[in-house]
């Protein structure tokens, strides 16, 4: 477990062979800190093989949440 860690959701669109992760943090700081300690390259490392492009990050703020 990453500090600040609070959640994921793995989204799939078979049909494209597509997924995306969401992640949720406590703080922005959790989750640059999660970025940048390797842990996420890491992780990556062992599903490599079965990736069919290269991983891309992007970050957002929650500002709904019901």
């Amino acid at each position: 477990m990453q500090k600040g860690f609070r959640g994921a959701m793995i989204l799939t669109d078979a049909s494209r062979s597509r997924s995306m992760s969401i992640t949720f943090w406590e703080t922005e700081a959790d989750l640059t800190a999660s970025a940048t300690s390797g842990f996420v390259r890491d992780q990556l490392a062992k599903v490599r093989d079965s990736l069919v492009a290269p991983p891309t990050r992007e970050a957002y703020e929650v500002r709904i949440q019901v």
